[in-house]
């Protein structure tokens, strides 16, 4: 009988398990998780291989068994083949930087690019993104914490570590300045896990976020949003089902007027639907 290591660092015996291997970073993870809900549905264990950094994701969800890959880098995707390997009959490896069957040519961009090495090309954005096991108690404690009664609010994010918009100093002191009516709230906060930040969500009137987790968070709920992204268009995630308005960091500046409307436009929305 064949075993794997857990997340606790025990091991657990397989029947036959698919081994799903994304050493990357939460972003990469949320893109692949709607692939993982459908493989579960169809009837098979799926066995999600993640670096320990990004672990704590899969706490909110019930369709995978998360399984801790023992490399300190999450950017080995061929070490972690060789490891899942040696451990499972029945491997996928999504990940897509330094994937030496990385084919920039053979998909629209890379989260698509992440399907066609699972060999699931055709399942790319047709899948709905689920966190079936989020806690309601954390995100009432958040919700309560940052959200004022009766005051329209807009989250926002303009970092990222995979994707940088240099200019966000010059962008967020504009945005403060403005007169919204509404509270800005910056993320991430200081959240038990990334997820919990879906509470508020679902809350706010409107997010504004660069290409980073947080974008990715916003195709599991529906939320208004303003894309901010990199110029190169195989780099962008894809755009969550909300998106009001998407431009490159480099256009953000000299397209503030047009964000501004977009602005007023969904804050006016939400205060005649209230």
């Amino acid at each position: 009988m064949r075993t794997s290591d857990t997340r606790d660092g025990t091991n657990m015996a397989l029947d036959d398990p698919i081994a799903l291997v994304e050493p990357g970073r939460n972003g990469d993870i949320i893109n692949i998780l709607p692939l993982a809900k459908y493989l579960h549905d169809q009837g098979e264990q799926v066995d999600l291989l993640v670096h320990p950094n990004f672990a704590a994701l899969l706490d909110g969800v019930s369709y995978v068994r998360p399984v801790l890959l023992p490399h300190e880098d999450e950017h080995r995707p061929e070490e972690a083949r060789v490891w899942a390997t040696a451990r499972y009959q029945r491997v996928i490896v999504s990940k897509v930087w330094n994937n030496r069957y990385l084919d920039r040519s053979a998909a629209e961009s890379f989260a698509a690019e992440a399907y066609r090495l699972a060999g699931y090309p055709e399942l790319f954005g047709k899948l709905s993104t689920v966190f079936d096991r989020r806690s309601s108690e954390r995100e009432a404690r958040l919700v309560g914490k940052h959200l004022d009664r009766g005051v329209p609010f807009i989250l926002y994010n303009l970092e990222g570590s995979s994707s940088q918009f240099k200019r966000r100093a010059g962008f967020v002191r504009w945005l403060r300045w403005q007169r919204w009516n509404a509270r800005l709230v910056k993320l991430p906060l200081d959240c038990h896990r990334l997820y919990d930040l879906l509470g508020l969500y679902e809350r706010a009137d409107l997010l504004i976020t660069t290409d980073t987790a947080t974008l990715w968070l916003a195709h599991a709920v529906h939320i208004p949003t303003i894309v901010l992204h990199q110029t190169d268009t195989w780099l962008r995630a894809p755009l969550p089902p909300a998106t009001v308005l998407n431009c490159t960091y480099e256009g953000a500046l000299s397209r503030r007027r047009e964000i501004a409307a977009a602005i007023r436009q969904v804050l006016d929305r939400r205060a005649v639907a209230a």
